[in-house]
């Protein structure tokens, strides 16, 4: 009776062990499987996109848009509000593209030529392949944002029927690449015609692309829907309205 007693015994320790290891190993498993759906959620892929890939790491939908690739969205309140007025609106830090109506920037001494490219040729489908003549070079936009290390950019449109969003993204996209500090605001175009249905269109751009819009042509719209005569002359801003333009960018600025 002993020996059979003793021989139970064992076969009940070992039962007992078994169990043991068995339910350690079930609990192990379980705890590491919720680790890892807890922490699911939190991960981030490379480029900066999430495991959502329609949505940031809260579960929100962002928008297409290149400027996302690598960042999260910036967020840009538009139209720009309006601030304290800075102690200089244009410093060595900035750049104008677009309209030809841009010039006057430099014909009334308010920027350096240097600071302005303008061109009646300029529109939203060959900024990213615009080539300028700089130190004896062709330089494209972004070769000379890159290297005079610019921290902003204003962009002036003419109206068009439909602005080239796409080349657009990827001109804003191509200029942030390299420095995801700098800051791109479109002026809205000058009034005339098309420019309400134009404005609504680079507003929405804004918007969904995270660079920033200055409503400036409310400010100088006089009753007929055109520029107002004090700011006006033939084919657009005369020196006042260049001014205009000045203060407006003191006091609206991110």
């Amino acid at each position: 009776m002993t020996v059979e007693n003793n021989g139970k015994k064992r076969v009940k320790k070992l039962r007992y062990r078994f169990m043991f290891i068995l339910l350690f190993a079930l609990l192990s498993f379980l705890t590491a499987f919720a680790m890892y759906m807890k922490n699911d959620d939190d991960l981030v892929l490379p480029f900066g996109l999430f495991a959502n890939e329609d949505a940031d790491g809260a579960g929100n939908k962002l928008p297409d848009s290149p400027l996302l690739v690598g960042t999260k969205k910036n967020e840009a309140v538009n139209p720009v509000p309006e601030k304290k007025p800075m102690n200089k609106a244009f410093g060595s830090d900035t750049l104008f593209v677009g309209s030809e109506k841009l010039s006057g920037l430099y014909e009334y001494d308010l920027a350096e030529n240097s600071a302005v490219i303008a061109d009646v040729s300029i529109n939203s489908s060959n900024l990213s392949n615009l080539v300028v003549r700089r130190d004896n070079e062709n330089k494209t936009i972004k070769t000379i944002v890159m290297e005079e290390k610019l921290s902003r950019v204003f962009i002036l449109l003419d109206p068009e029927t439909e602005p080239d969003t796409e080349e657009l993204e990827d001109f804003c996209a191509d200029l942030m690449s390299n420095n995801k500090s700098l800051k791109i605001y479109f002026i809205s175009a000058l009034p005339g015609s098309n420019s309400d249905a134009f404005n609504e269109k680079l507003l929405k751009f804004a918007n969904d692309n995270g660079v920033y819009y200055l409503d400036f042509s409310t400010v100088i719209t006089g009753n007929d829907g055109q520029i107002a005569s004090e700011f006006a002359e033939t084919g657009g801003l005369n020196k006042d309205g260049f001014l205009r333009l000045q203060d407006y960018i003191a006091t609206h600025y991110a």
